[in-house]
């Protein structure tokens, strides 16, 4: 959209909404709402140019007008008086132009948004209105219309390295009578520059506000080389394709393990050029969508337009001994790429396991993390075949997990722009693409069982004691976070947890390290028993801590003489199916109830068990995302679950 962009004045725009009055006008993308921007300036029209502004035009005749009047067959789609050009008055205006003050750019993040009303109308042809920024002397066109138009416009600025600037809104006949043009509520906003808000927003660097973007360690600690395996020794990786420098391929390839996917195994996969893998068929799509997505199981590292004529490889390793799997992006480039901007490459890294990989380089895993992301120097996010210019913008790149029925999945975020700037996952449209440097040197872990993301060890920290009363669990939080509660959960074999209590940490609980207890009393029937916690975040967001052990060896103190025993209940957090494993003492009834923490009843039944293990399948109702309690009542006493609806 930028014509005749001039290198001393390298200017990032986007046109982020247009809504009119007219068909053919369409919302591209809007501004995050989430984002705290304030006013530069906002001006409804009272009957006065404002000081610092400039109104002028080329021919007499008093172009501009400020009133409630209004010309041709729109009037004001703003409110109250507005400021206009009454071309069909016959005033042979020619060239009217209103200009802004000098906008100071250095106090913000690099990004700033303008907005206005408009109403356009031409005749025959000609006419035009534009905006235009400038820098001293020098003007560039970063938005026009050509057409009939009423309704509002909202422009993305983002320019690099800009000190100040003024806006110009210009009106142009075409040399012949027209209509005019009209403008009401002109609005400028930026987001301030502030570090040690707890977000790295647009503009803030490592260097700039390292609390808000911390700077990683080049390479990463988990990056594995071309080359080796996990334990550093020398492997020989294999070629995607052959090392064909292909574009939307794709390779069938053994794993070597059975991987479990959301509850499902896989031996094989189909690796695909375009950042990412898919079980079942190959996926030849290049432009990304953000999940969740309608089709094929996927693993995203980073789903975006690769091309290897561009340069770079992509190579994978297979562990001999069956339990994981590495693929990796070496420096490659986009399609579509010229030869300015294809010196822009990416590097990426996705490697998938079974449980058996505790460690990558003497790092740690989290208990639960069966798929890692890592990246090296990222650089670019979008290919030009879906809407990319100079690598950026368009449809934005995706990260994470897909299980492909269209509501299930993980999304670690879009990544459309240059920049630090990480504003989350939010899926809504008011919230626009994340920087794609954020990722560089970064690790991302997740559950391959639910898709989830996995938090490393460290935003919760857990620790478990046999006491005599029961098992006693401490932990703190010891990163800026903010919790509406906990969940404390416990497992037999760290596969399937229970949920047996909600702590509540309140939502203001920050970097305090506040310390928690719970009190396990109703010791479980088996030795050693395993807890972990779900981080409950006041946006509805689940994260887990790893997994502690605790060993009695005491099997007298166990739980003998219940008569009917939850052993397992799945999946959870739940959506349309949960099944129930149970073991019943004797013959009796049992009567179940699901409510919430409310007390409403949304789910009851009753069942007939005999000696010996059984399962329950339920049939779970449309619910709220939110904390449920599952009740089995027994002649001798009662059971329960905590359930997590997704």
């Amino acid at each position: 959209m930028i014509a005749n962009a001039k290198n001393t004045l390298r200017l990032i725009f986007r046109l982020i909404l247009v809504s009119g009055i007219l068909s053919g006008f369409a919302s591209l993308s809007a501004q995050c709402t989430d984002l705290a921007y304030d006013t530069v300036f906002s001006v409804s029209w009272d009957g006065t140019i404002p000081d610092g502004w400039d109104a002028s035009q080329t021919k007499d005749g008093g172009a501009w007008q400020i009133g409630t009047g209004g010309f041709g067959f729109f009037r004001n789609p703003g409110n109250g008086s507005w400021i206009y050009v009454d071309d069909e008055a016959g005033n042979q205006i020619g060239r009217a132009e209103l200009v802004t003050p000098e906008v100071d750019f250095a106090g913000f993040q690099g990004s700033m948004v303008l907005s206005f009303f408009l109403n356009f109308q031409e005749y025959a042809g000609k006419g035009k209105a534009a905006v235009e920024l400038g820098v001293g002397s020098e003007w560039v066109e970063i938005w026009s219309e050509e057409t009939d138009f009423s309704g509002k416009v909202t422009l993305e600025i983002s320019s690099p390295g800009l000190i100040a600037g003024r806006f110009r809104f210009v009106y142009e006949d075409g040399g012949e009578w027209g209509w005019g043009m009209g403008l009401d509520e002109i609005t400028l906003t930026g987001n301030a520059n502030r570090c040690d808000d707890g977000i790295c927003g647009t503009g803030e660097t490592p260097e700039l506000c390292q609390g808000d973007c911390p700077k990683l360690s080049d390479p990463a600690p988990l990056w594995i080389p071309i080359g080796e395996d996990l334990a550093g020794n020398p492997v020989k990786y294999r070629y995607f394709k052959g090392g064909t420098a292909c574009d939307d391929c794709s390779e069938s390839v053994d794993l070597g393990f059975p991987f479990n996917f959301f509850g499902r195994k896989y031996s094989q996969a189909w690796l695909n050029l375009n950042g990412n893998l898919t079980f079942g068929e190959e996926y030849l799509a290049f432009t990304p969508e953000p999940f969740c997505l309608g089709g094929p199981l996927m693993i995203a590292p980073f789903f975006g337009d690769v091309d290897l004529s561009k340069g770079g490889e992509l190579r994978y390793y297979a562990d001999p001994d069956g339990h994981y799997f590495i693929a990796t992006w070496i420096s490659v480039g986009y399609f579509g790429c010229s030869k300015q901007d294809c010196d822009l490459k990416n590097t990426f890294q996705v490697i998938l396991m079974d449980s058996t990989i505790g460690e990558i380089h003497n790092q740690t895993l989290p208990s639960s993390a069966t798929i890692v992301f890592t990246y090296g120097d990222m650089q670019w996010t979008t290919g030009t075949s879906s809407g990319g210019v100079e690598g950026f913008g368009g449809s934005a790149a995706t990260v994470g997990s897909n299980l492909g029925d269209g509501k299930t999945c993980y999304d670690y975020g879009t990544f459309g722009r240059e920049g630090y700037a990480y504003l989350g996952n939010s899926q809504t449209d008011a919230c626009p693409p994340n920087g794609v440097d954020h990722l560089d040197f970064r690790s991302v872990y997740v559950n391959g069982r639910d898709g989830d993301l996995v938090v490393p060890s460290g935003m919760v920290v857990l620790t478990g004691v046999a006491e005599e009363n029961g098992n006693q669990l401490r932990w703190t939080i010891d990163l800026p976070v903010i919790v509406d509660y906990f969940v404390v959960e416990r497992s037999s074999d760290q596969q399937y947890f229970e949920e047996l209590e909600m702590v509540f940490g309140g939502k203001d609980v920050q970097n305090t390290s506040p310390y928690y207890t719970y009190l396990d009393s109703l010791l479980p029937a088996y030795d050693p028993a395993w807890y972990r916690l779900a981080q409950i975040r006041a946006d509805g967001s689940i994260f887990y801590s790893d997994t502690v052990a605790i060993t009695r060896n005491n099997p007298e103190q166990r739980v003998q003489n219940d008569d009917f025993v939850i052993e397992k209940a799945g999946p959870n957090p739940f959506e349309d199916q949960l099944w129930v494993a149970y073991e019943a003492k004797g013959e009796f009834s049992v009567n179940y109830k699901l409510v919430d923490m409310a007390g409403r009843q949304h789910l009851g039944g009753n069942m007939r068990v005999v000696p010996g293990k059984d399962q329950l399948n339920l049939e779970m109702p449309v619910l709220p995302s939110g904390m449920f309690i599952l009740t089995f009542f027994y002649p001798t006493g009662q059971a329960h679950i905590n359930l997590i609806r997704r």
